[in-house]
C-alpha cells in the first residue's frame, strides 16, 4: 500500500472518532426538554464495530497469498463480513435513539462519523484489493 494511500486512511478514521467523541461528549439539548443537557457515552461503543470491521479482509488477505481461487474466495467473504460489521455501526446508533438513550444530534454525529468510516472502509478495501505492490 502506497504512504498516501495509509495517509487517506488514517485521516479518514481520524475525523470519523472525532467525530464519535463529538456526539458522545458535546451537552445537547435533548428534544422534549431544551433546558436539559445529555451527556451520554453509549455511542461511543460503535467504537469496538470499527476495530472489529477489518479483521476478516485482514485474514483473508494474508492467508492465501499465493493461490488466486482460493484468495478470491476468501476476500469475497472478507468484504461479506466488513459489509455485516458496518451495517451495525449504523443501525446500533439508530437503535440507540430509537429506544430514546441518545439524542437526535448524538444520533446526527454518530451517523455521519458511521459514514466517514464507512468511505474510509471502502476507500481500503478497493486499495487492497486493486494493489499488486507491496510495500
Amino acid at each position: 500500500m502506497k504512504p498516501a494511500s495509509l495517509f487517506c486512511i488514517v485521516i479518514g478514521m481520524f475525523l470519523s472518532l472525532t467525530m464519535l467523541i463529538l456526539a458522545c461528549a458535546l451537552q445537547l439539548p435533548t428534544a422534549a426538554d431544551a433546558t436539559v443537557k445529555s451527556n451520554n457515552w453509549y455511542p461511543i461503543f460503535t467504537f469496538c464495530f470499527y476495530m472489529v470491521a477489518m479483521i476478516p479482509l485482514v485474514f483473508g488477505y494474508k492467508m492465501f497469498g499465493g493461490d488466486d481461487e482460493r484468495e478470491s474466495a476468501c476476500l469475497s467473504f472478507g468484504v461479506f463480513g466488513v459489509a455485516v460489521i458496518l451495517t451495525s455501526v449504523v443501525g446500533f446508533p439508530v437503535v440507540l435513539f430509537a429506544a430514546s438513550i441518545i439524542t437526535p444530534g448524538a444520533l446526527g454525529f454518530t451517523l455521519g462519523s458511521a459514514a466517514i468510516a464507512i468511505i474510509t472502509f471502502g476507500f481500503t478495501v478497493k486499495q487492497l484489493m486493486g494493489s499488486d505492490d507491496s510495500y
